[in-house]
């Protein structure tokens, strides 16, 4: 039964580690900023549809894989900065043959009914043998 025990409770805090170290903060990743131009057309495109919600807006600039397989993970998060909307979009486990993940912040506000996009940020991450293992701003190869 201790066995039983030990090895539930270390199971435990394994997980644990793991959960803890795959939400790594985005505060220490650089990240490429979108030029303003395409910001402006993806805010003028916004123009024409309604956004219920975040998660909605999200799926407009970064729509996720429906037909992904494996290990794909679709995430968002939203926090607000020093009065900013901070929408948050990860992408893993992408079928690409060099692009292993994205990553997307999008600072957002919400004007007469409809939400307007502010800045975006990106960084991607690679497959292993096609460049960095990290998130970064830097090409794959």
């Amino acid at each position: 039964m201790k066995t039983l025990q030990f090895t539930c409770k270390t199971l435990v805090l394994l997980l644990a580690v793991v959960v803890v170290s795959s939400c790594q903060s985005t505060d220490k990743i650089k990240f490429k900023r979108i030029d303003q131009v395409e910001i402006d057309q993806f805010n003028a495109s916004l123009q024409k549809v309604e956004i219920k919600d975040l998660e909605e807006l999200a799926r407009l600039y970064l729509p996720d894989d429906p037909y992904a397989e494996g290990n794909y993970k679709y995430t968002t998060s939203v926090e607000e900065n020093k009065g900013k909307t901070i929408l948050t979009i990860r992408e893993e486990g992408i079928n690409d043959d060099s692009i292993e993940g994205k990553l997307v912040k999008l600072t957002v506000e919400k004007k007469e009914n409809s939400w307007h996009i502010l800045q975006i940020e990106e960084a991607h991450r690679c497959w292993s043998g096609r460049g960095h293992q990290d998130w970064s701003p830097e090409p794959c190869q």
